[in-house]
């Protein structure tokens, strides 16, 4: 019941019987289908559904504003690791310039090609 054909005769995808298995107690069952996935796989930013049903934002727990920045696919990232030249979102909207303004660069700075750290010329 993991939406994969591991006999060769799709035998153990039954849609009745997997329909009614219970997913064990931590997982929880894709929204539009009858596979289970881990409950820390859901809102991580990964199609682990194979619908991305998981990463719906409306579905998503809510990040704490304070602390957290939402990103475009769902995932939560600390604050602190907004705009710092990674992509800790695994969609890279923590980077994106509307996301973030980054500082212009002084007279002894340039900035790279790549538009990410000012360096000293």
């Amino acid at each position: 019941c993991d939406l994969d054909n591991d006999g060769g005769d799709n035998s153990d995808e039954n849609a009745y019987f997997c329909r009614n298995r219970p997913c064990r107690e931590d997982q929880i069952r894709c929204p539009n289908s009858y596979k289970c996935i881990s409950q820390i796989a859901r809102c991580n930013g990964y199609n682990d559904c194979g619908d991305n049903s998981d990463e719906n934002p409306n579905q998503c727990p809510p990040c704490n504003d304070a602390n957290h920045f939402r990103c475009n696919n769902g995932q939560c990232i600390p604050r602190s690791s907004r705009c710092n030249h990674r992509n800790d979102c695994r969609d890279g909207s923590d980077e994106i310039p509307a996301t973030c303004i980054y500082r212009a660069c002084s007279e002894d700075e340039f900035r790279c090609a790549n538009e990410f750290d000012p360096h000293d010329k």
